[in-house]
């Protein structure tokens, strides 16, 4: 089946699922991306014209929930074309990183998957994601010989024994941070319900009550914000995004790192050129950033990562 695209420049799978914000889907053998959302498992392809994709069994919710995935209903090249005429840097970076589409992620998948992200880097936290659902989650089927599973509910994840066995996985002090931030969500909170009410809530809001949660500092919360929360404006920074800021938007941090009010200093700047929709912005020139360093033009070999500062 297909949903159309107005031009090839719409979509790329390639740079959308290899941009560090969800770190579940895998490549096959025959180029197409496969990896669930919710509790159904896709294989996605691309042409020009259309986003193609298959299941192990049809449901009229399908397209919908793709639409919703990639936010279909916003048009990616219009955004390139905005972001570039109001910023020449923004122009000449992004070449080669065309339809990269922010991706709308369940609130809880995002938030475990941030947390695991602490002091990490992308091959890393896919493993270690991908044994924890292997692990708690629900088995959703088989393609190319590989089962994929649902990601498991907070409620799974609330309880006490998961820190063990989290740390027998390899998450480290992380293991602590997954649990007891599930445990506060849905023992104290009011589980899914609240999480997903942050939707609604304005950013500042959003961010300060993720900050209540175990192992959710500025970063991840910016992360679970722009990734989970429909913050388009929220900005997570790290030193890549740093790096950016001062080579090409002339910020003079004085060598202080981003750390307190010098976190919130980056993001002022990027909301000042791009507005409310600086968060999708940032993350195309943190993707330009990363084919920069793969390609062996960046400057100091910047790593797939999304860690917390």
């Amino acid at each position: 089946q297909s949903i159309p695209l107005r031009c090839k420049a719409e979509l790329s799978l390639e740079i959308t699922l290899n941009a560090g914000q969800a770190f579940r889907w895998k490549k096959n053998d025959d180029n197409a991306w496969v990896g669930a959302i919710g509790n159904r498992l896709y294989i996605l392809k691309e042409s020009d014209t259309a986003l193609l994709y298959c299941t192990q069994s049809q449901s009229p919710g399908d397209r919908e929930t793709l639409e919703d995935y990639f936010r279909l209903s916003v048009s990616c090249s219009d955004l390139y074309r905005e972001w570039g005429l109001s910023d020449p840097n923004f122009r000449a970076k992004v070449v080669g990183v065309e339809g990269l589409r922010l991706l709308r992620q369940d609130p809880g998948e995002a938030l475990i998957a941030f947390i695991c992200s602490s002091n990490n880097n992308v091959t890393r936290i896919s493993a270690m994601l991908n044994r924890m659902c292997e692990r708690f989650g629900t088995p959703l089927g088989d393609a190319g010989g590989v089962v994929h599973y649902a990601f498991p509910a907070l409620e799974v994840l609330a309880e006490k024994k998961v820190e063990a066995t989290l740390r027998g996985l390899g998450f480290g002090y992380r293991a602590g941070y997954v649990q007891q931030t599930a445990h506060m969500i849905t023992e104290e909170l009011g589980g899914e319900v609240w999480l997903q009410g942050l939707r609604s809530a304005p950013y500042e809001t959003a961010r300060s009550e993720l900050q209540r949660l175990p192992g959710v500092g500025p970063k991840v919360a910016d992360c679970v914000c722009l990734m989970g929360l429909d913050k388009l404006e929220a900005v997570p920074v790290d030193t890549h995004v740093l790096r950016i800021a001062e080579r090409d938007y002339g910020l003079n941090n004085g060598g202080r790192g981003v750390s307190g009010n010098h976190y919130r200093r980056v993001g002022d700047m990027f909301h000042s050129v791009f507005g409310s929709t600086a968060g999708w912005a940032q993350a195309v020139l943190f993707a330009a950033e990363l084919k920069r360093s793969a390609s062996g033009r960046g400057e100091g070999g910047a790593r797939r990562k999304r860690g917390v500062v």
